[in-house]
């Protein structure tokens, strides 16, 4: 368990109002407001496991007719570089034989 009893006023932070850290002044009004009108919002979706291996077939479905070898090859590829088909083929055609050593 830690001990904080030996820490000075100075050593801790601060806490807003709101009851959010602050730091440096931080906590400030400094007339910068987020507009909620122009940040973007991502959007997530949860995927159930027959779901992400559809969309991986289909990714080496595409790769192996653009590369021309055989599908184990093709998934042990996009393994590799993280099922990024875009940063595969730019490996792909940069460097052949280096990503072939790498993945086996």
């Amino acid at each position: 368990m830690d001990d904080f009893s030996d820490m000075s006023e100075d050593d801790m932070l601060p806490f807003s109002e709101d009851g959010s850290m602050c730091s440096e002044g931080l906590c400030e009004d400094d007339g910068m407001e987020e507009d909620s009108s122009t940040v973007d919002r991502v959007g997530y979706a949860v995927l159930e496991e027959a779901d992400i291996l559809q969309r991986q077939n289909e990714e080496a479905e595409s790769t192996r007719s653009l590369l021309g070898l055989d599908l184990g090859s093709v998934k042990a590829l996009l393994r590799h570089c993280k099922w990024d088909q875009n940063a595969l083929m730019d490996t792909w055609f940069g460097n052949e034989e280096k990503i072939r050593g790498e993945v086996g």
